[in-house]
């Protein structure tokens, strides 16, 4: 049976809670930020507010998972990964193979390495490659 590594005192884990407080604090930040200017009327997209709504409510609900008790930092951090990634797949899927949105997947690869890391980030490479 497979169990999740729950290291107490472990350096790296400590420096991925930090790291994932601080993505979502700038994805949450982000996400108002890109509400607040998409009320103008030349700055927004056909996806606007619930691309912006999601990436909100994604920060929020990984926050509060954070504070479970042993397995809720691991349980955020794959969702946030998963989460993060779905408005890239929306908009490159919208405005094509040419925009500039699709170097957005390299953020998603590089979030998931300082997240994650060992076997995940091959899976997850793999799987940004299929789509």
């Amino acid at each position: 049976m497979y169990r999740l590594p729950l290291p107490l005192h472990d350096p790296v884990f400590a420096l991925r809670q930090q790291i994932l407080r601080q993505l979502l604090l700038v994805t949450a930040g982000g996400a108002t930020l890109y509400l607040l200017l998409g009320l103008s009327p030349w700055l927004g997209s056909r996806l606007y507010p619930w691309d912006g709504l999601g990436l909100l409510l994604l920060s929020l609900a990984c926050f509060g998972l954070i504070r479970v008790p042993r397995w809720g930092h691991h349980l955020a951090a794959t969702i946030y990964i998963a989460g993060i990634s779905q408005p890239i797949f929306f908009a490159s899927q919208f405005y094509g193979i040419q925009h500039p949105v699709n170097a957005f997947y390299l953020l998603g690869v590089l979030a998931c390495g300082l997240l994650i890391g060992d076997w995940f980030v091959i899976a997850w490479t793999a799987s940004y490659g299929l789509f």
